[in-house]
């Protein structure tokens, strides 16, 4: 949704309990021009995140890049270079 995508997710914490985290994008049409589609992440994809955590110890984080087990990577704008 506008103005900020979001991608809600389960991950293992040291002890491989499920947390629920909320990793904030950017705008649909940030992440559409570089190269985002409604099938990008599916329910079950293994990703790792790669972003910056909030101050406040949150389970929240914006992201800066979705790193998939094969290698690709997703940034959420054009041109980053994270």
């Amino acid at each position: 949704m506008n103005p900020h995508s979001s991608i809600h997710l389960a991950a293992k914490d040291d002890k491989g309990n499920a947390e629920q985290w909320l990793i904030e994008a950017d705008s649909p049409n940030n992440l559409a021009r570089a190269g985002w589609t409604r099938d990008s992440l599916k329910p079950g994809d293994q990703v790792t995140i790669v972003g910056n955590r909030l101050k406040d110890g949150a389970k929240v984080m914006r992201l800066q890049k979705v790193i998939f087990s094969d290698g690709r990577e997703l940034k959420p704008r054009e041109g980053d270079d994270y």
